[in-house]
């Protein structure tokens, strides 16, 4: 398992206003490449979109039309700032199996300070053979 953490600028890809439709939601997701966002208002920590999320919503026939704030967890697995030396590699690690997930954001004064991803799909190297034989 290999964590990234992503701070700063590069934040703002990962990230929504509570008042964008669920569309536009979409759009930042297809963006990120990392199937969820951070849901913001006036830069606080709301919670999170995943791409779960969002087509339990289309099968519940929700508007994409519709705020985003309608659809977000407002209860994900988060990491506070100040208690982060309480967590190794095997912690978060654990953190993330056990709960399905591949994302944790960091809060810092209910703001998003940081966010752990798990880039196991990202970094490893896939290889595949294909055996045919017989006639052509």
């Amino acid at each position: 398992m290999i964590f990234d953490e992503i701070k700063g600028k590069d934040l703002k890809k990962y990230c929504v206003k509570s008042t964008d439709t669920i569309f536009n939601v979409i759009k930042q997701i297809n963006k990120n490449k990392n199937q969820f966002v951070v849901v913001l208002k006036k830069n606080k920590f709301i919670g999170i979109i995943t791409d779960g999320d969002i087509r339990r919503s289309i099968l519940n026939k929700v508007s994409l039309n519709e705020k985003c704030l309608n659809i977000v967890n407002k209860s994900p697995t988060i990491l506070r700032f100040n208690k982060l030396k309480e967590y190794n590699f095997d912690t978060i690690k654990n953190i993330l199996t056990s709960k399905k997930i591949d994302q944790i954001p960091i809060i810092k004064n209910n703001e998003i300070y940081s966010l752990i991803l798990n880039k196991r799909d990202i970094n490893q190297k896939l290889a595949a053979f294909i055996f045919s034989g017989g006639r052509g």
